[in-house]
């Protein structure tokens, strides 16, 4: 590693939830180039700055799993029919 990229680097947030349960989504994260002034103390920069550095994914697939249908069996009820509002044939 060099030692401009140990000063200038991309800061990354977590993951964001997938966009999708099943069937395939996308999940997102932000990147910040930053340079590292001391060890607790960064410096947020442009983006350009950090253009000599391997930017890190802000998506990736997630959840790529075939969705399964199923029935859900509620309660019988009472079905009313109003006579009437029936078209004729």
């Amino acid at each position: 590693m060099s030692v401009e990229s140990l000063w200038f680097r991309f800061s990354v947030d977590v993951w964001s939830p997938c966009s999708e349960h099943c069937g395939g989504g996308l999940q997102y994260r932000n990147l910040t180039c930053v340079q590292v002034v001391s060890k607790d103390v960064t410096k947020i920069l442009p983006e350009w700055e950090c253009a000599h550095l391997t930017r890190p994914a802000s998506t990736q697939k997630c959840n790529n799993i075939d969705c399964i249908q199923e029935w859900i069996v509620g309660e019988w009820t009472q079905v009313r029919f109003n006579y009437c509002n029936v078209a004729p044939y």
